[in-house]
């Protein structure tokens, strides 16, 4: 029970930080141009 909650910890904080770098990458894009 306790693992399956750490797992969507986990899950939630590779989402965010996946968000983050797309963010980021968008971003740069724009400035660029």
């Amino acid at each position: 029970m306790g693992a399956g909650l750490f797992e969507e910890h986990l899950l939630t904080f590779e989402l965010s930080l996946s968000d983050g770098v797309v963010r980021m990458q968008t971003h740069d894009a724009s400035s660029l141009t």
